[in-house]
């Protein structure tokens, strides 16, 4: 994504590098910069070529070698710029396993000799970039739903929630599960050659099979091309119905279809068509129950009573969400209506009095970059005092195997009082 404007700087002052490091994504750019000069998918290649996932589940010294590879290349290819003249602030989920901090700061400052990095939760940063607004209920839906209560900028230790079956990997479940009815394939095309077999011709059957093309299709990249352009929440009385089974007529029309969708399966190109029963279904997995009795607006309620009760109000009535799912359309209206009907249960209304919920707009800011605007707003105004960054001496002086652990549990705090919060 291109950089949309540049506050002015002096020529002597360097602007720090801000990395926010996702499951999904990583998003990097320049302080005083409005928006990251490249969001890039956080996919790393292992010796042998495969792609993986940069912080999944290896070893910390294959972790290292994959994220050297990967941070070289965004510091030669898309910053243009030497790692030895600018400090780093990286937005870390404070979720995320400890070995992550441990390999991000063990390849910035030994491998790649930034001169400092400092550590900072992206969901502190969020309201900054909006407005004035310090106390509210942040809803963060990326690869798994956070819901975080903060007040004065500091988030409400021990109220927090996170979901892992709601989110951008539920929906990743969700639509492998339904490959098999819910789509067909009309298409296949070889990387080779450029001729097209329809789905009745006689070449088709020959290539492969029909349910082992779905197996291999990449559901991922599915996914984000339906978030992007085609998924939409139904209403909650459309919602109903869909539930009840009733049939579709000329004031209860089906939702439509997606003719031709072109996805990676394997080595070839197929074209898709999706139901859109299918499709107006995708998005139910964040208002229905699981299993242990879950769901998005359930969970919200529960963060919202878990507050001290002074603060309870201003959860309800100072609520954001933000991540890429954030941005599919009718989202918050559904969300909203949700939340009325479950403050109704019977579990809530005792405790919740005439609640009334109002999300805050992220206005002209996308929902997958608010808490890089932010930081970004923050690190260029010199808010961080000096002792939040992790100097490269200091680590090289300090981290031994034995008091490593301790030193990378160093995060920015951002307050009012402007201190370096230690865990």
């Amino acid at each position: 994504m291109a950089s949309l404007h540049r506050i002015t700087t002096p020529q002597t002052q360097r602007s720090p590098i801000i990395l926010e490091v996702g499951m999904m994504f990583v998003k990097v750019g320049f302080a005083g910069d409005s928006a990251p000069i490249a969001i890039v998918p956080s996919l790393g290649r292992l010796p042998n070529g495969n792609l993986t996932r940069l912080f999944g589940p290896m070893r910390l010294a294959q972790r290292m070698e994959i994220l050297t590879t990967f941070l070289s290349d965004l510091y030669f290819k898309v910053l243009l710029c030497n790692a030895r003249d600018r400090k780093v602030v990286v937005l870390l989920n404070p979720f995320e396993p400890h070995d992550i901090e441990k390999a991000l700061l063990a390849v910035l400052l030994t491998v790649l000799e930034v001169p400092g990095v400092s550590l900072v939760s992206p969901h502190m940063t969020i309201f900054p970039a909006i407005g004035i607004i310090h106390t509210g209920l942040i809803i963060d839906i990326g690869s798994v739903t956070r819901i975080i209560p903060v007040a004065h900028n500091a988030a409400i230790v021990g109220s927090w929630e996170v979901l892992p079956h709601i989110g951008f990997s539920g929906l990743v479940r969700f639509v492998k599960e339904g490959l098999s009815t819910g789509c067909d394939i009309r298409r296949i095309r070889l990387p080779s050659d450029d001729s097209a077999y329809s789905e009745d011709s006689a070449e088709m059957s020959s290539i492969d099979s029909i349910e082992s093309l779905k197996q291999s299709i990449n559901v991922e990249e599915l996914c984000l091309e339906l978030v992007n352009r085609w998924l939409a929440c139904t209403t909650s009385k459309r919602s109903r119905k869909i539930a009840t089974g009733e049939p579709y007529g000329p004031d209860f029309p089906p939702f439509p279809d997606i003719n031709r969708l072109t996805v990676e399966a394997g080595e070839k190109r197929v074209e898709l068509r999706i139901c859109g029963t299918f499709l107006e279904k995708i998005m139910e997995t964040f208002f229905q129950h699981d299993l242990d009795g879950n769901s998005l607006p359930s969970a919200i309620l529960e963060v919202i009573l878990k507050c001290p009760i002074d603060l309870r109000r201003a959860m309800m009535e100072n609520m954001i969400v933000v991540g890429g799912v954030a941005a599919v359309k009718n989202f918050l209206p559904r969300l909203n209506a949700e939340l009325s009907v479950a403050a109704r249960d019977s579990s809530f209304v005792e405790k919740l009095r005439q609640p009334k919920f109002r999300f805050v707009s992220t206005q002209k800011i996308p929902t997958n970059i608010v808490g890089w605007r932010g930081c970004s707003v923050l690190t260029h105004a010199d808010y961080f005092p000096p002792n939040a960054c992790f100097s490269r001496e200091d680590y090289m002086l300090r981290a031994t195997p034995h008091n490593v652990s301790s030193l990378l549990k160093e995060w920015c705090y951002v307050g009012k009082d402007r201190r370096v919060s230690r865990c």
